[in-house]
C-alpha cells in the first residue's frame, strides 16, 4: 500500500536531502528548485510533478514514475533511475552525468541539451548521441545550441557541423579532436565588437588540441586591440603550434 501524499502541493525550495520518500505519491507536485539530494523515491508516483532545477543528485529514483514530468534543468548528476517509468518526460538541460539510465522507458522524452558523460549509463540500444544531449561523440548537427552552457563538459568527438553555437559557453570543456566546425564558428567570433563574445572564442581556441589555420588567430591577434586577449590568442598560437599533428 502506497503512503499518501507526504508533504504540500507546493514544496519549491524545499530542502528535502536524504528524505525517505519512497512509495509516496507525489504526483503532480510542486518541487521546482528543491533540494532532494541524496534522497530516496524508489517506486515513487512523481507522474506530472513539477521538478525543474531540483537538485536530485544521488537520490534514488528507481522503479519510479516520472512520466510527463518536468525535470528541465534538474541536477541528477550519479542519480539512479534504473527501471524508471520516464514516458514523455521533459529532461531538456538536465545533468545526467553518472546517471544510471538503464531499463528506463524513455519513450517521448525530451533530452535536448541534456548532459551526459561516458559514466552515464543508458538502457540497452538507446540511440543517446542522436537523441538532442550533449557529451562525448553526440551527434549535434544543425542542432541550437545558442546561450548553452556547455562548460566543463566531455566533447571528445562531438559533431557540430552547421550547429547555431552563437554565446555558446565553452570554458573547461574537453574539445579533444572536436570538428572543425567549432573551430570555423570561434575564428568568426574573434571577429566580434563585443570584447566578452572575442574573450570565450579566445578561450575556447586555447582549449582545443588540433587546428588548422594558426594563419587566422595570427590575423586576430594583429587587429586585437586589448591585452588580455592578445595573451590569450598567442597562448593558442603557441599550443597549437606545439601540437603533434
Amino acid at each position: 500500500m502506497r503512503p499518501s501524499t507526504l508533504i504540500a502541493a507546493d514544496a519549491s525550495h524545499a530542502d528535502l536531502r536524504g528524505a525517505d520518500l519512497r512509495r509516496a505519491d507525489l504526483r503532480s507536485m510542486r518541487l521546482t528548485a528543491a533540494c532532494l539530494r541524496d534522497a530516496c523515491l524508489r517506486e515513487a508516483l512523481l507522474n506530472h510533478s513539477q521538478l525543474q532545477d531540483t537538485d536530485l543528485s544521488r537520490a534514488d529514483l528507481s522503479y519510479a514514475d516520472l512520466s510527463r514530468a518536468c525535470l528541465n534543468g534538474a541536477n541528477l548528476q550519479a542519480a539512479n533511475l534504473s527501471g524508471a517509468i520516464c514516458q514523455d518526460t521533459q529532461l531538456r538541460g538536465a545533468d545526467l552525468r553518472g546517471t544510471d539510465l538503464r531499463n528506463v522507458n524513455l519513450n517521448g522524452a525530451d533530452l535536448n541539451q541534456a548532459r551526459y558523460n561516458n559514466l552515464t549509463q543508458w538502457p540497452e540500444q538507446f540511440k543517446f548521441q542522436h537523441c538532442g544531449a550533449v557529451g562525448p561523440g553526440a551527434d549535434l548537427r544543425g542542432a541550437n545550441l545558442r546561450g548553452s552552457d556547455l562548460r566543463n563538459l566531455d566533447l571528445r568527438g562531438t559533431q557540430l557541423a552547421q550547429a547555431n553555437l552563437k554565446g555558446a559557453r565553452f570554458n573547461g570543456a574537453r574539445l579533444d579532436s572536436l570538428d572543425r566546425s567549432l573551430q570555423h564558428h570561434l575564428i568568426r567570433l574573434l571577429a566580434c565588437p563585443d570584447p566578452e563574445v572575442r574573450r570565450r572564442a579566445a578561450t575556447g581556441l586555447v582549449q582545443l588540441r588540433r587546428f588548422d589555420s594558426v594563419g587566422a588567430l595570427l590575423l586576430a591577434l594583429g587587429r586585437e586591440p586589448q591585452p588580455e586577449l592578445q595573451q590569450q590568442l598567442r597562448q593558442a598560437i603557441i599550443r597549437l603550434r606545439n601540437e603533434p599533428r
